[in-house]
């Protein structure tokens, strides 16, 4: 499969293929198939870019701390939304507001352990096809990704947001832009 999309005319030759891959919910798949598929596609193609997408640990409290998939053995970076939940209560009024201080100390816990060229290709999402969209997200100021749709939060928000939200998004965004990854 990986040799299909990297080198389509089996040519030996990759600029006519994919860069690399992204991995949905990739925690899914055992480690030991990650890593083959890894030694795959580095064998046809060594540049391509191999981006995983790691959730859950345990819904809707715990997102999964990355570090097994980021030795150089499996993923070459993730979808980093470890960065964006604490971003998004720290910017936004949620019910768990945390302060700069703290702030600071969360980010710096979910980074240990990873080496910084991994930390600088983490892919910082604030928003996809799986999560609501931010200013939804910041209207809507529960938990992240929890009674997150009109169907599930009765008070949920569907109107244009409001001028205060907009400010926290340009926040955040600044944040985004700036902020390793």
């Amino acid at each position: 499969m990986a040799k299909r999309w990297l080198d389509p005319n089996n040519d030996g030759k990759t600029e006519d293929g994919i860069d690399g891959y992204r991995l949905d919910v990739a925690e899914k798949l055992p480690l030991g198939f990650l890593r083959e598929f890894r030694k795959e596609v580095r064998a046809v193609n060594p540049e391509a870019l191999i981006i995983g997408e790691i959730w859950w640990k345990k819904w809707p409290e715990e997102l999964l701390a990355p570090n097994a998939y980021l030795q150089g053995d499996v993923f070459d970076c993730i979808m980093n939304y470890r960065w964006y939940r604490p971003a998004r209560h720290f910017f936004a009024d949620a019910p768990d507001t945390m302060k700069p201080s703290e702030f600071v100390r969360i980010l710096k816990e979910k980074m240990q352990g990873i080496d910084t060229s991994r930390l600088q290709a983490m892919m910082n999402l604030i928003d996809s096809h799986d999560a609501p969209r931010v200013s939804t997200s910041l209207y809507n100021n529960g938990k992240y990704k929890y009674q997150a749709k009109p169907t599930e939060n009765p008070d949920y928000k569907i109107d244009k947001p409001d001028n205060h939200t907009r400010k926290i998004q340009k926040m955040l965004l600044i944040h985004q832009y700036t902020y390793i990854g």
